[in-house]
């Protein structure tokens, strides 16, 4: 699941030249230091590793650990990886149950007379990854020292672990930022990197791992956000599995979707991301917005200004040149218009009429099914005829691969019977089928037979 929160023409307005620095800070340091410094410490561990004969002594415990266990994919890579002792160094230390069987003597058994050789060769490849940049700089669950507590968040994973981060930075800190008063909002963001840190240290503490990683800070802007803007209404994109859309809703809550959305993945996805850090920075951020707005520290002028500009949506100047595009068939000049005018007015009918019609010319693609969504679902002005109108043509358009969920089309059919029993009866049928449990499912059969005695066709369904 995706939440982000968009608002145009924030940035344009005001320059968030904290968040700018922060981010220069982090580019700089992966590109500058952790790259180069990962790629050799790496390599030099897997050359030990495969060289001094600790992989002689490992791999085969590890291998009768994943047959035991049954994890043919993951002993199937191991197999294939023979060469690579990088891989499997790494495949060894990040499977947290065997590392476990290591610390309870139940791999290495005391008395075994490989095992007082075994410790001596791990501690020789510890002391060889020690020396590595984000051995000395992340967050240790066995030592933790104290500059580690700021260090930690200003290093990652990866590219994509920065990329992730960095946009989600910019994106929270662009509205966060004007919002608050000078050095506040950077004392914010390194609290919630700290509250991210505890939470690690009191699940995690003592074992042989770390983290590292901006998330729990950037968590803390997130839930500085929530309540900072509180009941105020933003606009916010979701990404929930095939489902997308934009929508308008209290900042607040996120708050909840966010915080839930983490403690669900910390409860039941086995993971090394640190899901908890991220839920004490959500906590953390959350309590500071309701502690600035307390004690007068938020810039209300902006939260102000912010929320005038984005009045409730009406259609806009932008529907007459995608209209005149669509008609020379410049058909991604006419969406590129439209999709401006919907980020500004979201909820304008006119809008999304016109969207379909442009995005009808590549019926596989997301835009068509959302369009066509909005206009069956979300339009209030909808009339019956109109929704069914629109269903028949994107049940054609798509060759009947539709995308809406079973609730969905419980609601469409709710929104035809009166004028098309045929079709809602269809939809009746096919979610019972699927889905008998549908909320809704029960009041669409009341609805049909109601239609069927109106024109005298039968009571059952």
């Amino acid at each position: 699941m995706l939440i982000v929160p968009y608002h145009g023409g924030v940035f344009r307005e005001h320059l968030p030249l904290w968040t700018l620095l922060i981010l220069a800070i982090n580019v700089v340091i992966f590109f500058g230091w952790q790259l180069g410094d990962s790629i050799g410490t790496w390599t030099k561990a897997g050359e030990y590793y495969d060289t001094s004969g600790l992989a002689d002594l490992e791999r085969p415990r590890y291998r009768s650990f994943l047959l035991e266990t049954g994890q043919e994919e993951a002993l199937q890579a191991l197999e294939d990886s023979r060469r690579d002792p990088i891989y499997q160094l790494l495949a060894i230390e990040n499977d947290q149950a065997f590392q476990s069987r290591i610390r309870l003597g139940l791999v290495f058994m005391p008395g075994d007379p490989e095992t007082r050789r075994w410790q001596s060769l791990r501690e020789e490849l510890h002391r060889i990854i020690d020396e590595s940049f984000d051995q000395r700089y992340a967050m240790s669950y066995t030592y933790p020292q104290w500059h580690q507590w700021l260090t930690h968040m200003f290093l990652h994973g990866g590219f994509g672990d920065l990329l992730g981060n960095m946009i989600f930075l910019v994106l929270i800190g662009m509205l966060v930022e004007p919002a608050m008063r000078g050095w506040t909002y950077l004392a914010c963001y390194l609290i919630g990197g700290f509250a991210g840190a505890a939470a690690s240290l009191l699940v995690h503490l003592g074992e042989p791992s770390g983290m590292l990683g901006a998330s729990g800070a950037i968590a803390g802007l997130m839930g500085l956000f929530t309540t900072t803007f509180g009941r105020r209404k933003v606009r916010f994109f979701y990404w929930a599995f095939v489902y997308f859309d934009y929508v308008r809703a209290p900042a607040l809550l996120l708050l909840p979707a966010w915080l839930g959305w983490e403690l669900v993945q910390f409860l039941f996805v086995d993971s090394n991301v640190a899901y908890e850090a991220h839920a004490a920075g959500l906590a953390a951020g959350a309590l500071l917005g309701v502690a600035l707005h307390h004690f007068g520290l938020t810039n209300l002028d902006f939260l102000e200004s912010n929320e005038a500009r984005d009045p409730e949506p009406v259609a806009g100047p932008e529907l007459e040149p995608a209209r005149e595009a669509l008609r020379k068939l410049e058909l991604e000049q006419a969406d590129r218009l439209i999709r401006q005018q919907l980020l500004g007015y979201p909820d304008a009918a006119e809008a999304w009429e016109l969207q379909y019609r442009i995005s009808r010319f590549s019926p596989n693609g997301d835009r068509f099914h959302v369009a066509a969504r909005w206009l069956l679902l979300e339009n209030p002005n909808g009339s019956s005829e109109a929704v069914r109108a629109t269903w028949e043509d994107y049940r054609v358009a798509t060759g009947g691969k539709v995308r809406l969920a079973p609730a969905q089309l419980v609601r469409v059919g709710a929104r035809i019977v009166e004028v098309d029993e045929r079709g809602a009866a269809q939809m009746f049928q096919l979610v019972r089928k699927r889905a008998p449990e549908t909320v809704g499912l029960r009041e669409l059969a009341e609805r049909l037979r109601a239609a069927r005695q109106r024109a005298g066709g039968g009571a059952s369904s």
